[in-house]
């Protein structure tokens, strides 16, 4: 039986609302615990919700107030806050979500999730009251505030500061005027109804039990003010700023990193009475890695002068005079070389067994090389992206990509890929976007295990496979930190049950939503990394001759069903030729496209941004005439309204599609007459002949309004097409 799931939205700006972006808030189950209703037993993971460029998440999580066991999520903010700076982690508190949603974490945090003891109790009441009247207060009157709300609560009785207080649940129902997030609180026995309520929107929904039975005492109080004060409004000497970011029209400070690397952007000279709050210390060590800004690059990104964010001083330093830390005994012995290499090379030193030197070699461009352990690789940023691809589909084509980045692109043994697919295509066509965009490249490490006609137990955990994958994972973090960099794995392509097209839709969902989660979770294991991979699926396309394997729908639903899980499904396969004499094998250069709109999906999703193709939603009837509503980024395109790609089922009356227009996120199909009979509307998904040009069985003219140029085939241009999709006729 399925689970049940509530909505649970927010917003986690900072007090002067500044947002830092991109960053996730944090849902951890205590502990394990088990569905009242459908006996499901919940596992006590953390799942996460991204956080948008405005501050806002939004995630569909398991009520836990419908477990047996009474545990709570602990919840944690973990907000970016610069390239090479770890993340700023906030404990936000547990809460239960309740059952009924949507509901706002700022209602869930104001409620008591357990027994706590009275000072516990009145220290949420107060810190809810605190963020109420805002943290920007002074301390004087951030007391004040919270001794008023003490008292009221004392005598109203109540744990939580309730708008509307009723004898009996059907009282509180009878209110008018209520807001969303309000709270209520109804005075009968918890038998009875009694507790309170949170009003959703449309009705109240029971969030929990709670009594203020007691006050905290003075030191508790006392304890709690200067957390909040410390956590919201740290307090700051101007004068220690080393790197202003950002000012206002008057140049007054809004941004800035201080002499001990960190993040500010509120200025308030330290009272006399109050101790400044202890800066957080980052080491300091020889290489500065990503901790700098750049001043001035060469021609290939190279970074020539910086500040150094940790120190707030120039990298590199001008002389040993400005190192903070003495150089060991002896100093570091640097020796010019003579790389083994074919090419050009200037400036060639060897330092402590690490040759770097320039060259040509490349496209006629200079640029830095490193030279560790007999491997020459192009210089790049420390820490390395990780790419990997599991399955079928387009695992095992080897693209026909333009550049090979014989330097930058490399196998888990750091050398040029002996078996060229999915995960070399993504890396290639990645290096194209940010060679477009003028951005830093880093070491690419390509792993990719193709499964031709993949079924269920190919990916299955001990399997012969997926066991190789894991091994050569392992083997591209030894060979990466022997090279002196970090890998981490930002992408796994995944592709499964080729075998089994007569796989169901649900299964096929479950088994590529288990089968995903707990890879990107082992990659994560083995490489060591905070953040596990996105999981990016291609919708596959069935054959040349049949496309009716619900496997099909099943993808094109997994970023809507798991989003939580990391899926990014990019595009259909539909659109691209197949290989002369397979049955549904991509062409090489099918391959390379495919991995160009992949990279611009990932480019848009790690901004902040949103992709996803357009995916039938609902379609319903009026006369002669279907609307159907598909859920997309930007306004629907029919390229060609003769091979539009709809197909009406279940028509007993004879009734044909005559014409199909779009408008918006609707496409309008009119039939010749009122068809009659149990109505199901497909799109690009379903067809059963082979027509003979090369291409799959399915295919379609819709899309959205996005386009790009291709990076590899001239006056070609790229498009976000919809999504096979079927939904029945309402």
């Amino acid at each position: 039986m399925a689970l049940t799931k509530t909505t649970v939205t927010g917003r986690v700006p900072l007090p002067t609302d500044l947002v830092l972006p991109y960053g996730q808030i944090w849902f951890t189950l205590r502990s394990l615990d088990v569905d009242k209703a459908s006996r499901n037993v919940l596992m006590p993971v953390t799942v996460t919700a991204a956080v948008g460029k405005d501050g806002t998440f939004r995630i569909d999580l398991w009520p836990n107030a419908r477990g047996d066991r009474g545990t709570v999520y602990d919840v944690s903010a973990h907000l970016k806050v610069g390239a090479g700076r770890p993340d700023l982690a906030v404990p936000m508190g547990p809460v239960v979500v309740p059952e009924a949603g949507p509901v706002d974490i700022s209602a869930l945090l104001q409620i008591p999730v357990s027994a706590p003891t009275p000072p516990d109790v009145l220290a949420q009441v107060l810190a809810a009251a605190a963020v109420t009247e805002g943290v920007q207060a002074s301390a004087a009157q951030v007391r004040q505030d919270r001794i008023a709300t003490e008292n009221a609560a004392a005598a109203a009785g109540n744990a939580l500061p309730a708008k509307y207080t009723r004898a009996t649940k059907a009282l509180l129902d009878a209110v008018q005027g209520a807001a969303a997030n309000d709270i209520g609180f109804v005075t009968a026995p918890e038998a009875s109804g009694g507790g309170y309520y949170s009003y959703s929107g449309t009705a109240w929904v029971y969030i929990g039990q709670g009594a203020l039975a007691g006050k905290a005492d003075a030191i508790a109080l006392t304890a709690l003010e200067k957390s909040i004060e410390q956590q919201f409004r740290p307090k700051v000497d101007p004068g220690k700023i080393g790197l202003i970011l950002a000012t206002d029209a008057a140049n007054k400070p809004l941004l800035a990193i201080d002499q001990n690397g960190r993040i500010l952007g509120d200025f308030v000279i330290p009272e006399s009475d109050e101790p400044e709050v202890p800066p957080v210390e980052f080491p300091v060590s020889g290489d500065p890695g990503e901790h700098l800004v750049d001043l001035f690059v060469d021609e290939s990104g190279h970074t020539l002068l910086a500040i150094d964010t940790r120190t707030g001083t120039l990298w590199p330093p001008t002389s040993p005079d400005e190192e903070e830390t003495p150089p060991p005994v002896g100093g570091t012995t640097v020796e010019f070389y003579e790389p083994a290499w074919l090419g050009n090379a200037w400036q060639a030193i060897k330092s402590d067994g690490v040759g770097r030197f320039l060259s040509d070699a490349w496209r006629g461009k200079t640029i830095g090389y490193e030279d560790r352990n007999g491997k020459i690789l192009a210089q790049t940023p420390s820490v390395a992206v990780g790419v990997a691809a599991f399955g079928g589909g387009a695992s095992g084509v080897a693209a026909s990509t333009k550049e090979p980045y014989r330097w930058h692109l490399v196998n888990e043994a750091l050398a040029q890929p002996e078996r060229p697919g999915a995960a070399q295509a993504s890396a290639a066509a990645w290096l194209d976007r940010q060679g477009a965009l003028a951005r830093a490249w880093h070491t690419m490490i390509a792993v990719t295990e193709a499964v031709p006609s993949t079924v269920e137990a190919d990916a299955l955990e001990g399997s012969a496979k997926r066991t190789a994958l894991m091994t050569r994972i392992a083997a591209a973090v030894a060979a990466a930190e022997a090279f002196g960099k970090t890998v981490v794995f930002d992408r796994l392509h995944l592709s499964l049950l080729e075998g089994a097209p007569a796989t169901l839709e649900l299964t096929a969902d479950s088994n590529y939503a288990a089968v995903g989660n707990s890879l990107r979770l082992a990659i994560a294991e083995t490489t060591g990394q905070g953040e596990a991979p996105a999981v990016v699926v291609s919708q596959s396309a069935g054959t040349r001759s049949n496309g009716a394997s619900e496997v099909i729908l099943a993808e094109g639903r997994l970023h809507i069903r798991h989003f939580s899980l990391g899926f990014l499904v990019t595009t259909p396969r539909y659109p691209f030729a197949l290989q002369a004499g397979t049955a549904g094998t991509l062409t090489a250069d099918a391959a390379l496209r495919l991995a160009e709109i992949e990279a611009h999906a990932l480019e848009a999703v790690q901004a902040g941004g949103e992709w996803y193709p357009p995916s039938l939603e609902t379609a319903t009837r009026a006369g002669a005439v279907i609307t159907a509503r598909f859920y997309t980024l930007s306004s629907l395109v029919l390229d060609d309204p003769t091979k539009h790609g709809f197909a009406v089922d279940g028509v007993t009356n004879g009734a044909t599609i005559t014409s199909v227009t779009v408008n918006g996120d609707l496409a309008t199909i009119t039939m010749s007459a009122v068809p009659t009979g149990t109505l199901t509307l497909r799109y690009a998904f379903g067809e059963t002949a082979d027509r003979g040009d090369g291409f799959p069985a399915n295919r379609g003219s819709l899309r959205d309004s996005w386009s790009a140029p291709s990076a590899n085939f001239p006056n070609e241009t790229l498009y976000r097409r919809a999504l096979s999709g079927r939904v029945a006729v309402q």
